[in-house]
């Protein structure tokens, strides 16, 4: 069988030898099933370049996205393992600085209140009542 419609000619011949006479409109629908075929390989290729396209923006988007969780996750993590002992040098700085002289405070106050009801009672028992 020959490889071209170019080189046909107006007959083809089968296997069995026998010409079989191919009028006009079976050619010029094989020129226009020839076109449609050359049209549909280059669609399939513009949607093939355009598959490729939209697969890299979905990788640098996929990419991006699991760049923009590590940049997330890293201040949390370093902070979930940094700022506790912070936080417990924090705690023992108030404690030294606030609490405890707040407690001491409290406990001279204390003993001064005890000290003024003493007096009153001592001077309420030598006051006489009328």
């Amino acid at each position: 069988m020959p490889q071209s419609l170019d080189k046909l000619g107006t007959s083809l011949e089968t296997n069995s030898g026998v010409n079989i006479e191919l009028n006009k409109t079976v050619f010029t629908r094989l020129d226009e099933l020839e076109i449609l075929v050359r049209q549909n390989i280059q669609w399939n290729e513009l949607v093939y370049q355009e598959a490729k396209r939209t697969r890299r923006r979905l990788t640098l988007m996929v990419v991006g996205d699991w760049l923009r969780l590590f940049l997330w996750l890293t201040p949390l993590i370093l902070g979930a393992i940094f700022l506790p002992p912070l936080f417990r040098k924090a705690e023992q700085l108030y404690t030294d600085t606030i609490v405890r002289p707040q407690q001491k405070i409290e406990g001279e106050y204390n003993r001064a209140l005890d000290s003024i009801r003493h007096l009153n009672n001592i001077v309420s028992s030598t006051i006489p009542k009328f």
